[in-house]
């Protein structure tokens, strides 16, 4: 009988033990997590940061970075209209390595005798007058009584 108040005792001591085992584990995780949340809260403050403030931005010059330059793989398409005929023809060329970047003021500076139908910094489109016939057109002759074709440029 002794011996069984003995086990009951020692029993409930240690229930109670781990009770407030687990209650100081809690505390000190929920602590934790306030004093982390209290230094994420903290304002940063450092010599950089004064320094910003510090600056003259009087005398501060603005530089555009969306100004279009052609890049080295843009592509170049030249539209020829011819005067004789009213046709236009579409030349696909790869882009000349004195062109890479270049803003359109520079293209049209350079090559003055194309207008600049449209400037992109991966597409340049270009248009030139051409005097003459496209190359697309045919003349009929007859020689000697033969048909003769005749490609008219």
């Amino acid at each position: 009988m002794k011996n069984k108040k003995y086990v009951i005792y020692n029993f409930l001591i240690l229930i109670v033990l781990l009770i407030i085992v687990l209650l100081l584990i809690k505390n000190i995780d929920s602590k934790k997590n306030n004093d982390e949340l209290y230094i994420a809260q903290e304002k940063v403050t450092d010599e950089c940061i004064e320094e910003v403030d510090e600056l003259d931005t009087e005398n501060d010059v603005t530089a555009s970075s969306a100004e279009v330059k052609l890049s080295p793989n843009a592509s170049l398409v030249i539209l020829k209209h011819y005067n004789e005929c009213g046709h236009t023809v579409n030349e696909y060329v790869e882009i000349l390595p004195e062109m890479v970047n270049k803003n359109q003021e520079e293209i049209e500076r350079e090559y003055n005798n194309f207008t600049i139908q449209s400037f992109a910094n991966n597409k340049l489109i270009i248009e030139k007058e051409e005097k003459g016939f496209c190359g697309e057109h045919y003349v009929l002759r007859e020689e000697n009584r033969i048909i003769n074709s005749k490609f008219d440029k």
